[in-house]
């Protein structure tokens, strides 16, 4: 989500003629992704094509409509560990990476019947986007014959996460309703926030091109975005038409997210602080329709191969702020372009004596809007799990996300793109009691 917004930069001459002027710094409040993060390391082992299976808690997220396959009480969560390197395809440009372990989710599920029909209850907690994300460019800007070199450094952390109860039912024998409702608040989740810092470091002051032996005090921006109210749906649907054939729908309507935006602005002389700006307002995120469907296909007991297909409807992605509404990753009124995400999944399941262990592999094509063509993202998806004495699940999934040439719309003040190589690593348990 991009903000244009001007940081003020007092020049002066050697021959003692002060020179004031302002450098408009265009930064973002940046989704590099704004993708949902995804649950379960049995869906990510899979490429996350699990629309049309669901059988598990993580359903609340993907499909609540398969909720309703769960026959037993469980307790489940999921953490993962996420290494990402991006190289900077610019002049002078720099390689960063990013290290970080978090929660992914936890959930609760309950099922009963009412009415002689099955139905499973089930509150969770989900991640759904997350904001970690660190860069340095070069940054150099001409005052009349005065050129100004120094670095812009950008590190953005935090998430947004959900609070969400859901509801699965079976309406036939073969079909599966099920629908979750979202809570956003930061006051709930306590991890509905993120913080971007940009400072632009001291700099180095030129006249015709030679150092003059002078310099520019840095200059550091902070903005804290925190959701204030917001929720939202996602209502599933699951039709079995027969032993080896399963399909899927999902839609996750459009919703809208208020933020509270605190945004503050210092000079440091010296290393004094002389706080410039110090804002506290409201914004809005307007956040786009998705729907999404899927097929399984389960010739025998041991095998299952699945695909998904999801539409987002990117170009009504928007963000409001001071009475200005443009779209959340150039800061601009051009509509982002809708995206198609294409997933393919296996699995294969070794039954023992005792346990049984599941081999999971999957291919995805997942892109990103932009204001042009679309950032292309692509995953490669592998997966092993354990089931235990019937009691207990353990999965692990890997995933490994590239793409090139990306992000062109949130670096378009540095002429820049970046080349993006992320390593994933998602652990489950499910404790079934």
């Amino acid at each position: 989500m991009k903000k244009y917004h001007k940081i003020w930069l007092p020049f002066f001459s050697l021959i003692g003629v002060a020179i004031c002027d302002a450098q408009l710094l265009q930064t973002s409040l940046e989704i590099a992704n704004p993708n949902p993060v995804g649950s379960g390391a049995r869906a990510m082992g899979q490429a996350n094509a699990f629309i049309a299976i669901a059988d598990d808690a993580t359903a609340a997220s993907w499909n609540p409509g398969g909720l309703s396959q769960l026959e037993r009480p469980e307790f489940s969560f999921a953490l993962e560990s996420i290494y990402r390197r991006d190289r900077l395809n610019s002049e002078n440009g720099r390689t960063e990476s990013l290290d970080l372990q978090d929660f992914n989710f936890a959930s609760v599920v309950l099922p009963f019947f009412y009415l002689d029909r099955n139905m499973v209850f089930s509150l969770n907690y989900l991640k759904q986007f997350r904001f970690d994300r660190e860069y340095t460019l070069p940054l150099s800007t001409k005052v009349g014959n005065f050129d100004v070199d120094s670095d812009y450094v950008f590190d953005q952390e935090g998430d947004l996460s959900v609070i969400a109860a859901a509801l699965g039912v079976d309406v036939t024998p073969k079909l599966y309703l099920g629908v979750t409702l979202n809570l956003w608040h930061d006051s709930l989740t306590q991890s509905s926030h993120f913080t971007k810092n940009e400072t632009q470091t001291e700099a180095d002051l030129l006249l015709n091109g030679a150092p003059i032996g002078a310099t520019l005090p840095p200059v550091v921006e902070v903005n804290r975005f925190e959701v204030e109210e917001g929720y939202s749906f996602v209502i599933g649907a699951m039709y079995r038409l027969s032993k080896a054939w399963a399909f899927g729908a999902v839609i996750k309507p459009a919703f809208t997210l208020d933020f509270d935006h605190e945004r503050t602005v210092t000079e440091f002389n010296a290393g004094v602080p002389n706080q410039l700006e110090d804002i506290d307002q409201n914004a809005e995120l307007e956040f786009p329709l998705i729907i999404g469907v899927g097929t399984a296909w389960r010739p025998n007991d041991e095998l299952t191969v699945s695909g998904d297909v999801t539409w987002a409807q990117w170009s009504e992605y928007r963000f409001e702020e001071g009475g200005v509404n443009n779209n959340p990753i150039t800061s601009t009124r051009n509509q982002l372009r809708d995206t198609f995400t294409v997933r393919v999944g296996m699995e294969y399941l070794l039954i023992l004596k005792e346990n049984l262990i599941p081999l999971r592999c999957g291919l995805a094509y997942d892109p990103a809007p932009a204001v042009g063509e679309v950032d292309d993202y692509y995953t490669v998806n592998l997966g092993v799990g354990v089931q235990i004495k019937n009691r207990v699940n353990l999965d692990i999934a890997y995933e490994f996300r590239w793409g090139n040439d990306v992000n062109g719309d949130s670096l378009q003040g540095f002429n820049a793109t970046q080349d993006i190589r992320r390593h994933r690593i998602l652990a489950s348990l499910i404790w079934y009691f």
